[in-house]
């Protein structure tokens, strides 16, 4: 007996998986936001750069990204931890 197995191998995301950082969650807008940032922050540091020099160096620096922002989330749940107040960026 032969089955339909194109109806069975098709798949609908539902849910996109977040970072969560305890109980805080990186946002798709968290990222893209952060990515902007850093493309704006290579444009400035490299004025002379041309097109390909500044992907280059976004991409590099792409990599650690996400790790940059879970770090930030950790440093201001600790800090709320030990009662400082910290504004968000």
């Amino acid at each position: 007996m032969r089955r339909n197995l194109s109806a069975q191998t098709k798949s609908v995301i539902v849910e996109e998986n977040r970072p969560r950082v305890n109980n805080d969650v990186i946002t798709r807008e968290d990222l893209e936001h952060a990515r902007q940032s850093l493309t704006s922050e290579v444009q400035d540091e490299c004025q002379n750069c041309n097109p390909d020099q500044v992907r280059t160096q976004t991409a590099a620096r792409e990599k650690n990204l996400l790790r940059d922002l879970i770090d930030q989330s950790l440093l201001v749940q600790r800090a709320k931890d030990d009662n400082i107040n910290v504004a968000a960026m």
